[in-house]
């Protein structure tokens, strides 16, 4: 009778179970043979008979909990808790676990959001279920019932837990699981081969493998899934294979205590874990321009390491052409290929993604530092967005866009991210917020965004300066070929430059030299500089960026919003740290040229608000975000990289570091703002072959190639021109600098120094033009202006030889008397001898001889000196002048000097009191540009062949004036062998230079001259562009 009773509870129960599960799982399963649970049911029926009821899942009841309309908060989860009820559960183990989980539950539906809870409970199969609910009391009470019995169904509950969700959770629900299990899967669904075969027990791993499979086909991906071992009595020989298969089945976190007193603390920490707000949401940072590291597959082509740029076969402008393919690195790959963001919270110091030259160390780590708790726990998530920075902001938007996408998937109980935005970075922030919208972001942090350009990316395509190290950009150019053509062909370059909006508010800042002087007086002149319109600067960036300038125009339309600023403005979560009172460039002298090859920065225009790189408007919107409220914009007097850098020895960098990271924790931040405080300053230009250092204080600046410092407290320097020969100082208008001028070659010096107000309005200016430089020239001088000049040393031996005062240099060639009649001047150009051959009552004749005494030809001379006696007749020459002064023009036919030859010319004159001896000679010979309406170029071919050609270029004088000795420069594509009707000077890169040979120097008004040359291997069918006809003038 015993026994049979026995058999049937047994067949009851198991009935009951079965039934019990099919009505509370929709998924299609299919059950362990009836034989083995009965054994199981047997085996157990002298312990505790338990089954949970079923709770929560009434149509009313349903409805009330998941209607989503009565849900508020912006921030829903449902947690199913999964909880162990197997026998060895029995005792300690349960009570404990159900006292943890009802604490559990209450610190899940406390916290900020709509939270609601539902339970799974399993033994052999599923116990029982609790649909979700957030009245603690029914969710209390449902706990309480538990008992423990049977055996480890660890894939029954997943199902279960896996049909609540998908049945009764919010679409817009965070969807978390939490598995509590104390031992090894022994019963349900088994899977003979799979993961755990060779690591775990015969009588577990076939369940262990069903389980892993299914979490993989049905879970991993789709929710966040928590894992709980406790193991309050495992042996100590399955406790490796467990801990790994709990790992295993978890994508948010593996936990595991080995007594009842840890449990119910690591239920908080989980709890904690699962209900963190929307306030510890993931964070990026996004750098800016050249901030990213790119890989050529494994190599490292940008930031360049030393050993690469000193390597010939390295060559920065085939690493970085806009053709080549080049990567980030923003994932991890599993075997799978699986792709995972890096958080670089997981990363230890120093393992993590910093930017190029690690620009961003501090910023990364601050900010992890900033959400790590005393324990060591990372409270948010830090991720670090590289891009190719080649490539416009829209594509690098894009990317943005996918790894926003990508990190939130990862953290699926998060909706939005925060952004830190470095330089160029809010402008990628601004083009995914104008193109994806802003509902992924809950805030943005930009520092020194130009959100209307920088003249400072101009000089810096035009130069070479890219990065804040000279002696690296100088490396960078020299030996590792990042050249001006490679640097232009970036459309993200040409979206730094200043925006219409920017040309607009500042369009005085913009000039360009016409290659033409200005006679002020005689041998006194100024350069003559033409303002810039619109169509103007429009079309010198057209020369620079070609076609991506004008996609850049469309660029800046498409991210700013209808009034015409950018569309961050709008966002009510966005914040901008402002970098201010440092020297920048803010405006642009260009030279005349009118290809990219020619073209370069003549001089620059300072102001003393903006952060180093980005002018004050293009930093504030053109003053836009001064009308934000309070707190969403501060201003910090540091640079633009102190901004991020978290600048210890300055305080202001200090300041702007604990301010962003003030908005990232709490949205507010009691860090007081700078006031801005333009003042006065001074910028001097010298153009020459010189090293120049300038020492105040203790601190120097210093453009010597060996020792380069270009930022001090009291200034800053640039180097411009064609190849950084230009050496451009803004300074604190101060009168005690003092400035010592090297010659590092031969050459002329221009020199300036020019005193602004704090309005940035011209107080006063020096010039020195024309000083003669060679490597033994040292030049002594200061900036107080009651003391301004030049102490010119020679020959480097520490003795003045002469002072020079503002104006043109003529010489100081030295005029030696050889008798009353005889003189000779000499200076390091030429020597000029004039003699008295004759006189009669007022009249006396003088023969002139110019000899070369450089190496170099004197084109088409012309000499000035300081005689006002009036000529009456000239041999050999043309009197150009003769009133304040007497200019002689050669007579063509002797135009040239070649070097050691002499050229001379008589004239008659005719003199008042005394003959008017000269004090010196000046040569006014220039080579200048010719207008391009002056001639026409035109080209055809002559002869052709397979493969090659014999071509033609035509060149005409439309003026009625002659161009003297002629240059012709252009740009073709095919190698010339050979040329006649001309001389070849360079071809360099494509670039060809030709000048006159001595038969045709000139063009005479109307007449065209030939230039031909021979094409023997033909690579592709072109003809020259880019004409520029040189010719010499008269200063």
């Amino acid at each position: 009778m015993k026994k049979g009773m026995k058999k049937i509870i047994s067949f009851i129960l198991t009935l009951s179970l079965l039934l019990s599960f099919s009505l509370t799982n929709n998924d299609s399963v299919v059950h362990a043979k009836t034989e083995e649970a009965e054994e199981d049911l047997e085996a157990l029926l002298g312990e505790e008979e338990y089954e949970c009821e079923n709770i929560g899942f009434d149509d009313d009841s349903i409805a009330a909990q998941t209607a989503s309309s009565d849900i508020e908060s912006d921030t829903i989860r449902d947690t199913v808790l999964i909880l162990d009820a197997s026998g060895s559960m029995n005792g300690t183990p349960v009570s404990t676990m159900k006292s943890a989980a009802v604490k559990f539950c209450n610190t899940v539906l406390e916290a900020s959001g709509a939270n609601r809870v539902a339970i799974v409970v399993y033994g052999s199969d599923v116990k029982g279920r609790m649909n979700f609910s957030s009245d603690l009391s029914q969710l209390t009470t449902f706990i309480e019932s538990i008992g423990a019995s049977g055996g480890t169904n660890i894939t029954s509950a997943l199902i279960a837990a896996k049909s609540i969700m998908d049945s009764y959770s919010s679409a817009d629900a965070i969807k978390n699981m939490l598995i509590l299990t104390d031992g090894l899967p022994q019963s349900g669904l088994s899977q003979a081969n799979g993961k755990y075969n060779s690591i775990g027990p015969k009588y577990s791993y076939p369940y262990a493998n069903y389980a892993y499979k299914y979490y993989v086909d049905n879970l991993q991906d789709n929710y966040n899934v928590y894992a709980l071992g406790f193991f309050h009595s495992i042996s100590s020989s399955y406790l490796p294979f467990v801990k790994q298969f709990l790992s295993d089945i978890q994508n948010k976190g593996y936990y595991q205590v080995t007594n009842a007193d840890e449990l119910e603390f690591t239920f908080g920490d989980i709890a904690e874990e699962i209900t963190k707000p929307e306030t510890d949401c993931p964070i990026i940072i996004v750098p800016g321009e050249m901030g990213s590291q790119l890989y050529s597959d494994t190599e490292k082509v940008w930031d360049p390491s030393l050993l690469q740029v000193i390597n010939p076969l390295f060559r920065l402008d085939d690493y970085l052409s806009i053709n080549k393919v080049l990567n980030v690195h923003n994932y991890d790959y599993d075997a799978n290929g699986q792709a995972t963001p890096v958080n670089q919270a997981l990363l230890s110091e120093g393992s993590r993604e910093y930017g190029a030259t690690s620009l961003y160390k501090n910023l990364v780590d601050g900010i992890i530092d900033k959400f790590t708790d005393t324990k060591g726990n990372h409270i948010r998530n830090v991720y670090f967005y590289s891009y190719d920075f080649r490539y416009g902001n829209t594509d690098s938007a894009k990317g943005l866009s996918q790894y926003i996408s990508d990190i939130l998937a990862d953290n699926p109980e998060f909706k939005q991210v925060d952004i830190v935005a470095h330089s160029m970075g809010g402008l990628v922030t601004s083009s995914y917020v104008k193109n994806y919208g802003s509902e992924k972001i809950r805030k943005v942090i930009t520092a020194g965004t130009p959100f209307e350009g920088a003249p400072k990316w101009q000089t810096s395509v035009l130069t070479y300066q890219v990065l804040d190290n000279f002696l690296a950009d100088l490396a960078l150019v020299s030996l590792g070929g990042l050249t001006k053509s490679c640097k232009a062909s970036f459309p993200a370059f040409a979206e730094l430059a200043p925006t219409e909006s920017y040309f607009k508010a500042n369009d005085t800042l913009f000039t360009q030299y016409s290659g033409k002087l200005e006679r002020v007086g005689f041998l006194k002149w100024n350069k003559i500089f033409n303002s810039l319109d619109l169509d103007s600067y429009h079309a010198i960036n057209r020369i620079i960026f070609n076609d991506n300038y004008d996609k850049a125009l469309s660029f800046y339309k498409d991210i700013k919003n209808d009034a015409g600023y950018d569309a961050l403005a709008d966002l009510d979560d966005s914040y901008f740290a402002i970098g201010i009172n440092q020297k920048t460039i803010s405006g642009i002298v260009f030279n005349s040229a009118t290809t990219l090859s020619s073209l370069s920065v003549d001089d620059l225009v300072y102001e003393t608000k903006g952060d180093g790189i980005v002018p004050y408007d293009s930093s504030t919107m053109i003053k836009q975000l001064e009308s934000l409220p309070n707190g969403r914009v501060s201003y910090f007097s540091t640079s633009h990289t102190g901004l991020i850098a978290k600048n210890t020895s300055d305080e202001n960098s200090v300041k702007a570091f604990d301010w962003i990271l003030d908005i990232l924790s709490t949205g507010s931040s009691k860090v007081a703002n700078d006031p801005v405080k333009p003042k006065g300053h001074l910028v001097i230009r010298i153009a020459c072959p010189v090293d120049v250092n300038i020492t105040k204080n203790g601190e120097t600046l210093s453009s010597d190639s060996n020792d380069i410092q270009n930022q001090t407290s009291y200034g800053v320097l640039d180097l411009i021109g064609e190849n950084g020969d230009i050496k451009m100082l803004c300074l604190d208008d101060a009168a005690d600098y003092n400035i010592i001028m090297n010659g590092t070659g031969k050459g002329t010096m221009d020199y300036s120094i020019r005193y602004f107000d704090s309005e940035d309005q011209l107080v006063n200016e020096y010039k020195f033009t024309d000083l003669p430089i060679t490597e033994d020239t040292v030049i002594t001088t200061g900036s107080d202006q009651s003391d301004m000049a030049l102490h010119i040393d020679e020959n480097n031996d520490g003795i003045v030889d002469y002072d020079f005062s503002s104006g043109n240099y003529l010489g100081h060639g030295t005029m030696e008397k050889i008798s009353d009649t005889s003189y000779v001047y000499n200076s390091d150009i030429m020597e000029v001898k004039y003699e008295i051959t004759d006189q009669y009552d007022n009249i006396y004749h003088v023969n002139t001889s110019i000899k070369n005494k450089t190496d170099e030809t004197i084109h088409d001379w012309i000499l000035a000196f300081d005689s006002t006696d009036k000529i009456d007749k000239i041999w050999d020459g043309i009197i150009d002048e003769n009133k304040d002064g007497t200019v002689i023009r050669n007579a063509k036919y002797n135009q040239d000097i070649k070097p050691g030859e002499t050229v001379s010319f008589v004239y008659m004159s005719t003199f008042t009191d005394k003959i008017n001896i000269p004090t010196y000679f000046y040569l006014l010979n220039q080579l200048t540009s010719s207008d391009i309406n002056s001639y026409q170029a035109t080209y055809q071919i002559d002869s052709d062949w397979t493969t090659g050609y014999n071509a033609s270029v035509i060149l005409t004088n439309k003026t009625e004036e002659t161009i003297e000795d002629w240059r012709v420069e252009f740009d073709f594509t095919d190698k010339i062998d050979d040329v006649w009707g001309a001389k070849l000077v360079s071809s360099e890169d494509g670039h060809y230079v030709l000048e006159n040979e001595e038969f045709k120097q000139n063009i005479e008004p109307g007449q065209a001259i030939i230039i031909g040359f021979t094409v023997s291997s033909r690579e592709e069918a072109c003809e020259p562009t880019n004409f520029i006809l040189n010719n010499i003038t008269k200063k």
